[in-house]
């Protein structure tokens, strides 16, 4: 083969590589950007679930929707005190990821994304609306409304240990995602620290 047959030889093997790594990379890309818009989507709804159970000892709060979760459209809906993010484009079209709030919700509306979503607790239920939330006198024309749940008059008075059953429950689900019916059996003090009991079911889970 002359010198000519090597050159031509050598630069189809260039080519040939270019397009291997290319290839490759390219591949590398999606599979970072499908780990990404999962991960994303996951996090909305831990977020969105923690906002609504922690209504309960704050006033209305308010929670900025992300237009897109990593580089996919994504829809927002509600299911049993479960919050769902269904993909709607790119290659995690029709995955859907919940997180389970540990309260009974009232859905008002859902903003698109991009939107403000508002809860409010109230009683023994939290709101949530795509527009502010009016008062009670306005929303149901001044009547007697039932007591707060037991876990507001909790949260109150024993913030400390308020703020760890609420950590510990969304630490539960985010580590447990398949556990159904998580429940925060109690808690105690162990010298400094403070042991909170979460079970799924008849399973102890922690504590």
């Amino acid at each position: 083969m002359d010198n000519a047959g090597r050159i031509v030889w050598r630069v189809l093997f260039g080519v040939v590589m270019a397009v291997m790594l290319l290839g490759v990379f390219l591949i590398f890309l999606g599979a970072q950007s499908k780990f990404a818009t999962g991960e994303e989507a996951q996090a909305l709804v831990n977020d969105l679930s923690y906002i609504c159970f922690s209504a309960f000892t704050q006033q209305q709060s308010t929670y900025r929707l992300p237009p897109s979760v990593g580089e996919a459209n994504y829809e927002l809906r509600v299911e049993n005190n479960v919050f769902v993010v269904r993909i709607t484009s790119g290659s995690l079209r029709g995955y859907e990821y919940r997180s389970i709030v540990g309260a009974d919700l009232e859905v008002h509306s859902l903003p698109l994304p991009g939107g403000t979503l508002y809860t409010q607790g109230r009683f023994d239920k939290v709101i949530i609306a795509a527009e502010p939330i009016g008062p009670p006198s306005q929303e149901f024309g001044g009547s007697a409304a039932s007591h707060p749940p037991n876990f507001y008059f909790f949260a109150r008075e024993n913030q400390r240990e308020g703020a760890a059953v609420v950590a510990s429950y969304f630490y539960a689900c985010e580590r447990y995602p398949d556990g159904e019916n998580l429940d925060i059996l109690g808690y105690r003090w162990t010298g400094e620290n403070l042991l909170v009991q979460v079970s799924s079911g008849d399973e102890l889970l922690m504590g």
